[in-house]
């Protein structure tokens, strides 16, 4: 919501001066928008936060979606940063992952093919550390401390490459962002989903681009 209301403000942090260019070097250069949002964990939640071990797949990939790329030196086809917004302390819960379980369907094979360097790796830092990682790495939240008097606050920026299914099929795109005159811009924004696709013929005040196959969308 908050892009949708503040798009160009939050535009600014979405493709962030430092740390956009490394996500497309990431990502080959083909960057696209996929997600944005902002979560927030009550210092009174702080022990009972944490969520079980996961990887990030499309929503797309069981129809063709690659989760990660072989050829690609830094292996990904989505890539998200994490902001911590606020300090993250040892009390606080933490975002943690086990680096190089990308090839594996569940952390119990990840643990035993990997054996020895196996790692659950906790990362804390100080407000604005960035977190840049491929999303189908197994990654998690772990729970904070009960005495934990901080919380957590947290902002989540996901990308897609052009040539990856989209992540979901839920983000919508405002359309200063989406029909932008700014090539850049109209083309980092241009990973669009049918639901996507039908909000901006229902609500964009300019026409859908005949790219977009807006006959197809009910």
């Amino acid at each position: 919501s908050l892009l949708m209301k503040y798009p160009l403000e939050m535009d600014r942090f979405i493709r962030h001066r430092t740390i956009f260019p490394l996500i497309q070097e990431i990502l080959r250069g083909e960057a696209r928008f996929a997600q944005f949002d902002f979560r927030d964990v009550s210092m009174e939640r702080a022990n009972q936060s944490g969520m079980k071990w996961h990887r990030d797949i499309s929503w797309y990939g069981t129809v063709g979606g690659k989760i990660y790329d072989p050829d690609n030196p830094y292996i990904s086809t989505y890539a998200c940063a994490i902001y911590y917004l606020k300090d993250v302390h040892e009390c606080c819960p933490a975002f943690c992952i086990v680096p190089n379980s990308h090839p594996y369907s569940t952390l119990e094979e990840a643990k035993e093919k990997l054996g020895d360097r196996y790692r659950e790796i906790p990362i804390r830092g100080k407000a604005g550390t960035a977190v840049l990682y491929n999303i189908t790495t197994f990654h998690t939240r772990i729970n904070g401390k009960p005495e934990c008097t901080h919380g957590r606050r947290t902002m989540h920026n996901y990308h897609a490459r052009a040539s990856s299914m989209p992540l979901t099929d839920w983000q919508t795109i405002p359309e200063v962002l989406a029909l932008s005159e700014d090539d850049e811009t109209r083309i980092f924004y241009s990973q669009w989903t049918p639901k996507q696709i039908k909000y901006a013929r229902d609500h964009y005040s300019k026409p859908v681009p005949p790219y977009y196959p807006v006959h197809a969308v009910k």
